[in-house]
């Protein structure tokens, strides 16, 4: 479904863009100034309804505010964002064995193992 719904916004951004594109040409081949000043209006409002719905699939692509600043903060405390799974395989690497996932009040998450004896 949100692929459809960016897929919506992309092409209507497109279509604006052509409006705005052909505006344009009828404002460069009007014969007199007001004509001329009307479709560089018309160009200019497709030009911000095609940034629009641009903005909106970027916008709908770009991850929650709340953890990028969690990265950041990591990443400026000497730290590595890591991802649950990179930790599991990194444990699994290192000869773990029974690894585990948990968020205690969801703060933090920890992943464990335990090495074998």
């Amino acid at each position: 479904m949100a692929e459809r719904k960016m897929s919506s916004f992309l092409i209507k951004g497109a279509h604006y863009r052509a409006y705005a594109a052909a505006s344009l040409a009828n404002a460069e081949a009007a014969a007199d100034k007001t004509t001329h000043d009307v479709h560089l209006a018309i160009a200019r409002h497709f030009y911000r309804l095609a940034e629009t719905e641009i903005d909106r699939v970027e916008g709908a692509q770009r991850p929650p505010l709340g953890g990028a600043l969690r990265a950041l903060r990591t990443v400026r405390c000497g730290g590595h964002p890591w991802k649950e799974p990179e930790v599991e395989e990194q444990l699994e690497r290192l000869g773990f064995e029974e690894i585990e996932t948990f968020a205690p009040g969801s703060l933090a998450t920890m992943v464990v193992g335990r090495k074998p004896v």
